[in-house]
Parts: C-alpha cells; sequence; structure tokens
C-alpha cells in the first residue's frame, strides 16, 4: 500500500502561465469545474469538460504530477465501474469515472500551482476570517507531510515483517 499519490497534491514551485494567476482565480477555476462535472450525467458533455482540462495540464507543466495524482484512483476507479456495471450500467459507470477525474484533476492543479502562504493572503484580503484563511492554508500545507508520516510507519511496520496485504479470516 503506497500513499506516494498525495504527493502529486503538493505545492511545486514552476515558472508557468498557471503558477503565475491570482490563487483566487485557480479556486474558482477549479469550483467552477467540479460544479460543472456534477450538473452533468452524460458521458459526451463530461467528455468535452475532461478534455479542456488537458491543455490547462499541459500548460502548467505538470503532467507528471498529474498522472500520480489520477494511478492513486485507479482502486477507486475499478470499484466505480464494477458497482456500477452490475447495480446500474456502464454508460453510467464511464459518466461517474470521468466526473471524478475532472474534480481530482482540477483540485489537483489548484493544490499544484498555490503556495498555501499565497492563498492564506488571497482569502484575507477577500474578508475571510484570519481564522479560517489560516485553519484552510495550514490543512492545505500538512495533507504531503501527513501522507509522507503514514507512509514511513507503513514503510517501517513491512520492514519488521507485518504483512499490510495478507488476506483471510480474523
Amino acid at each position: 500500500m503506497s500513499l506516494e499519490f498525495l504527493n502529486a497534491f503538493k505545492f511545486m514551485k514552476k515558472d508557468s502561465f498557471f503558477h503565475n494567476l491570482d490563487p483566487r482565480s485557480k479556486l474558482i477555476f477549479a469550483l467552477i469545474y467540479t460544479i460543472s462535472a456534477l450538473l452533468f450525467t452524460q458521458i459526451v458533455p463530461l467528455l468535452i469538460i475532461f478534455i479542456s482540462l488537458i491543455p490547462l495540464i499541459l500548460i502548467g507543466k505538470l503532467f507528471k504530477q498529474w498522472l500520480k495524482s489520477i494511478r492513486g484512483l485507479s482502486f477507486l476507479i475499478l470499484f466505480i465501474v464494477l458497482m456500477n456495471t452490475l447495480f446500474l450500467s456502464l454508460s453510467f459507470a464511464i459518466a461517474m469515472i470521468i466526473r471524478i477525474l475532472i474534480m481530482v484533476s482540477s483540485f489537483s492543479l489548484f493544490f499544484l500551482t498555490v503556495d498555501p502562504n499565497d492563498l492564506a493572503l488571497s482569502l484575507i484580503s477577500m474578508k475571510i476570517p484570519y481564522e479560517f484563511a489560516f485553519s484552510f492554508s495550514l490543512a492545505f500545507r500538512f495533507v504531503p507531510t501527513i501522507a509522507k508520516e503514514a507512509q514511513n510507519i507503513l514503510d517501517a511496520q513491512q520492514s519488521r515483517g507485518y504483512e499490510m496485504q495478507k488476506k483471510g479470516n480474523y
């Protein structure tokens, strides 16, 4: 079990058009993409929305990090396909997968391109109370740190012979 995919949500300083945008505009961008993904249930409009995200990922020079975040969803994607195909339909399962890909991609772009300090300053300038802005910025900053600590714990347990993937009755 690996939590490496959470590193794909860690801020990376790069020189790109998308990195230079204001954090508030990127937050609005991520929210608009998420809301638009939730508005549609047909495959074609969802696919158009998803395809429109890909040039932004390339402009931001974030393709490798984005792939890591998508790779981390592989179990969830398989689960959605299996459950929705069994109980509903394959087309509904594909639509749900594209929906999740849109939401994860848009927020992955947000997290990879927004410095937590800039985000906190932007939220404060929007007259959001300091406590909320600081809390959001702090949570935003510590997700990759907590993931790294959890991965270190898992690695230490596995090095001591603890089998994380063992299957069977208890």
